[in-house]
């Protein structure tokens, strides 16, 4: 439809406003109404001033007018007070909208369906003629088989939303049996239900190649899956192997699919994987119950005694119905004789009273019974009560108890505290002499140690002592070896003893320097292990031959060159014929040796 408006032609919608107000020109007025048909109770006129319309921001997506252009309608009115309604209208309209009506009676319509105000308004109150339209139209006329139609659409409704949340709840139901089953296959990963939430294949993939493994180890699955034909091809071979080894059908699609439908194809192989380990366990079971069974003598021997006992009946038995038997045609007639007499009326009323007036009588006794149990308890009632008042009493006395302060309660408070103090000292000092025990046990133990390691030391030293003074003794004798061969060859010319002695000497010489130098090493050495064991302080070694008051060993005085030997005066003859700056070399070294050793302190620590 096209409009002309201010030389203009534009296309205009059912619902813009000129359509909907041909003579508004978007200005919001009532112009007067003339009514089309006075009997009608509504034709669709809603005067606006006695409605309240109200603007705001629009909310949702919109451009960069959003939040800036107020185009949301509220237009609402109080329906009680609205005049321009029939009493009927407005007693319908408040009941079938009263969601839509606040506790003050307004109703509310909202509308930013566009972004244009006049727009939003005009759909408002096209919302509000539909609500007072319903109002009026009658309701429609549902015959039987109309309801009855509307019945089974309701019906088979929620027959379909339960088998549909069924569904559901069966395929929640396989996926955790399915994780369960899987746990105890021994899959070697866990497995969660959320894991076939989503399409996952890979996990169905890898999954597939793993059950086709437990039936067959040697079967040829390949468990790539990166491209489609790949995907398809894993899923047919395992579908055919399934179906010829194991007359399993699997429906690939669901397979292939790859979520919780997945899941009940695969819950399929794991079953029947269950189901095979199960029979097996309870195969064992039964074998080791009949080999215990096998073995159990005494169980054997009780059946031997029951199969006895049973045995002997069976003959007992067995005589006593071949007797009764045997008695059927007599009691057969006494049988059919009884059932053909006629019974008299007057007998049976009269055992009918009796057994009524018996049935009396136990009532009667029933009722006693009751009334004394009715009396039983309210005597236990009694009690019970007197009981409960025993017992208030006596809490209400047990209260006031607590209440009252005992006089030597301050003096034991004070008391505790004084002894929570003591306790607390005491502990720490507990502690303390427990660690300085501990301490004083260490340090006793590394002054064993080192007790023990000084007597090690000391005793070793000595043993280095004793081999030394041997090796100096056989020294020595050697020194005099040579010194008389050196007297039995005296014979010979001056001349050649001259030179001889030259020679003996320069090797004498040699042999006494490096002797004086161990020497001198091995006293340097050990010159703190040598002294007194007197406790008196050595002085200067004299070099008498007078020892009688000293208390030195004869290996302190061999070492400190206190040699008071016999032999001195013939070495000093022999000594004589070498030349004398070789011999004073030689004293001279001797000599400060002797010194360097007579120096040296000793004392008893060394030991």
């Amino acid at each position: 439809m096209y409009i002309n408006s201010s030389n203009t032609f534009a296309y205009k919608s059912a619902v813009s406003l000129e359509n909907l107000y041909p003579n508004s020109n978007l200005k919001l007025f009532t112009a007067n109404f003339v009514p089309e048909d006075p009997s009608a109770k509504f034709n669709g006129y809603i005067p606006i001033e006695k409605l309240t319309i109200t603007y705001s921001r629009s909310s949702g997506p919109g451009g960069q007018h959003v939040n800036t252009v107020n185009t949301k309608v509220d237009l609402r009115f109080n329906v009680k007070d609205a005049i321009w309604l029939s009493n009927e209208i407005k007693d319908k309209l408040l009941e079938q909208q009263k969601n839509k009506i606040n506790k003050d009676g307004y109703l509310i319509i909202k509308s930013d369906i566009t972004r244009s105000q006049q727009l939003n308004l005009a759909d408002a109150l096209e919302r509000l003629r539909t609500y007072i339209r319903k109002t009026i139209e009658e309701p429609p006329q549902i015959t039987q088989e109309t309801a009855e139609t509307i019945r089974k659409r309701q019906l088979k409704a929620a027959r379909e939303r339960i088998f549909v949340k069924r569904v559901r709840s069966q395929i929640k139901q396989t996926r955790t049996d399915f994780t369960e089953t899987m746990r105890v296959l021994g899959y070697p990963r866990l497995i969660s239900i959320a894991n076939f939430r989503t399409p996952n294949f890979p996990l169905v993939a890898e999954i597939l190649v793993w059950l086709v493994k437990r039936f067959d180890p040697d079967a040829d699955i390949t468990c790539e899956h990166n491209t489609e034909e790949e995907r398809i091809f894993l899923i047919r071979s395992v579908a055919e192997f399934m179906a010829l080894n194991t007359n399993v059908k699997l429906n690939t699609k669901k397979l292939y699919q790859a979520d919780g439908y997945a899941v009940q194809e695969l819950l399929k192989i794991t079953n029947l994987l269950q189901e095979a380990q199960n029979r097996g366990s309870e195969s064992m079971n039964q074998n080791d119950n009949r080999k215990i069974i096998e073995f159990n003598i005494s169980d054997e021997i009780n059946e031997l005694k029951s199969t006895r006992q049973l045995a002997s009946l069976l003959t007992v038995n067995g005589a006593t119905l071949f007797d009764l038997l045997g008695r059927e045609v007599e009691l057969r007639d006494i049988r059919n004789n009884k059932a053909g007499r006629q019974f008299d009326t007057a007998e049976i009323e009269t055992a009918l009273k009796d057994v009524i007036e018996n049935m009396r009588k136990e009532i009667e006794d029933t009722k006693k019974q009751i009334d004394n149990v009715k009396d039983t308890e309210q005597s236990l009632d009694t009690r019970i009560e007197r009981r409960r008042s025993e017992l208030e009493r006596n809490q209400k006395r047990l209260q006031t108890l607590r209440k009252v302060r005992p006089a030597f309660m301050e003096e034991y408070e004070k008391l505790e505290a004084e002894l929570r103090m003591l306790y607390d000292d005491y502990l720490q000092k507990f502690r303390y002499l427990s660690y300085l025990e501990h301490l004083h046990e260490d340090a006793a133990k590394a002054e064993q140690e080192r007790i023990e390691k000084r007597q090690a030391e000391t005793k070793r030293k000595l043993e280095q002592l004793r081999s030394e003074d041997v090796s100096f003794e056989s020294m020595v004798e050697g020194n005099d070896l040579v010194f008389g061969a050196s007297l039995q060859e005296s014979r010979l010319t001056l001349g050649d003893v001259e030179k001889q002695n030259l020679e003996k000497t320069m090797q004498q010489g040699a042999h006494a320097k490096t002797d004086t130098e161990k020497m001198s090493k091995t006293q340097m050495s050990q010159r703190r292990i040598y002294g007194s064991m007197s406790g008196r302080q050595r002085g200067t070694i004299l070099e008498s031959n007078d020892s009688a008051g000293s208390l030195d060993s004869d290996s302190d005085l061999l070492i400190d060159g206190d040699l008071d030997d016999d032999d001195d005066e013939d070495d000093d003859d022999l000594l004589n014929s070498v030349r004398g700056t070789d011999i004073g070399n030689f004293d001279r070294k001797v000599a400060q040796d002797k010194r360097s050793v007579s120096k040296v302190d000793h004392s008893d620590e060394d030991f």
